[in-house]
């Protein structure tokens, strides 16, 4: 698609996971054909930026060699799946089985998606899926559709099956011309009633605390601020020796799998201004989307003034979540309202309390630095 700064390109690691060969080609390929920048998404994919329609062959050609393209593109549209990076084989499995019946769904809404969750607690509640695949209480798989506070208990032979059904019915009743923005949480919520046989009785497990950045047992989870690096950082990531696998999250962290502590160049990675690899960082409470001038839609820098607040947050303990949007569409917006929202507009930004960019502000125009000492100073 065409953005303000050229074509974006999106990839999607198959099943969220991207080995160092792929991640070292896409870095070369944002670097040879895009502006050098590569960002994480909040669906676990990465964006190259700053390409040229006139590349656009060349580009698919070396993705699909790296094995991160389908040669069917319909199916590349619908590979909508998220997969947690703290997943068993059971759960890997299940992501692929899925991904290799995506052709077999019916046609669903462009950003229709699905996540496969199946660990002893729920890290993906709050990302954005459709159909979620997940444990109940009592350990047994279940399929739940998006907003529904029950889901159906699976056998691993029966999960696709029941994924599909949920589909149908989601097209049957009206799902995408609802008003509810064909989404399945919306869908829900404007009246449609699931039926007994998909609707079932299984409560999910517990919600698990969002990992923050540092060590693991097997790796390390690293983050990145707002969500956007360099080319060369992630070049010196892939050659990182002992590195085995990336896994993508919706958080724009990666966790990153070997002892690659251990290696020569870890110090190189993690002073890089952009890394984030240690726990309560304060860049982390920040959301902010691309802004201006790269994206068409925004009025406003939100990335420097996101680097201006890191100090002003540093100093405050608990931070506060702050969430800065170009304009008041809110792309980059966290899952839950943030405490404080600074939105983009022809004449400056807006200040929003608890709550989101398309909200009613209740400042106008405001200097967006001083009204955030000021608040944090109350």
């Amino acid at each position: 698609m065409e953005a303000a700064d050229g074509w974006l390109v999106r990839v999607r690691p198959k099943s969220g996971r991207i080995d160092p060969t792929q991640l070292e080609g896409l870095a070369t390929i944002a670097q040879t054909y895009g502006n050098g920048l590569m960002h994480l998404s909040s669906r676990g994919n990465f964006q190259l930026r700053g390409l040229s329609q006139a590349h656009h062959r060349q580009v698919l050609a070396k993705l699909k060699a790296l094995n991160l393209l389908d040669p069917n593109p319909h199916l590349e549209a619908r590979r909508n799946i998220l997969l947690s990076p703290f997943e068993d084989r059971i759960g890997a499995a299940l992501a692929e089985e899925l991904n290799a019946h995506l052709i077999h769904l019916p046609a669903l809404p462009p950003k229709f998606g699905f996540s496969v969750d199946t660990g002893t607690y729920r890290y993906l509640a709050a990302a954005s899926a459709d159909v979620r695949v997940e444990r109940s209480h009592s350990g047994a798989l279940m399929v739940r559709a998006d907003g529904a506070p029950t889901g159906l208990i699976v056998s691993p032979k029966t999960v696709v099956e029941a994924i599909h059904d949920l589909c149908l019915w989601f097209l049957e009743s009206g799902g995408r011309s609802s008003a509810g923005g064909k989404r399945m949480r919306q869908h829900l919520a404007s009246g449609a009633t699931l039926p007994s046989r998909l609707a079932g009785k299984a409560e999910p497990s517990p919600l698990g605390s969002l990992p923050d950045a540092g060590p693991i047992t097997d790796g390390w989870i690293i983050g990145v601020s707002w969500g956007q690096t360099s080319a060369t950082v992630m070049h010196t990531l892939a050659r990182l020796d002992g590195l085995k696998h990336i896994y993508m999250t919706p958080w724009r962290k990666m966790v990153i799998k070997g002892p690659v502590h251990r290696a020569k160049t870890w110090t190189a990675l993690i002073t890089n201004p952009d890394i984030i690899h240690q726990p309560h960082d304060p860049r982390t409470q920040i959301a902010a989307c691309i802004g201006a001038p790269y994206c068409a839609e925004g009025f406003q820098d939100t990335r420097n003034l996101a680097l201006q607040l890191v100090p002003l947050l540093k100093a405050k303990s608990p931070t506060p979540t702050v969430h800065i949007s170009g304009c008041n569409k809110g792309c980059a917006a966290p899952a839950s309202p943030s405490t404080i929202t600074l939105v983009g507009t022809e004449h400056g930004f807006d200040w929003i309390e608890n709550g989101r960019a398309h909200d009613l502000p209740l400042r106008t125009q405001i200097d967006p630095l001083e009204a955030t000492l000021a608040y944090l100073d109350k």
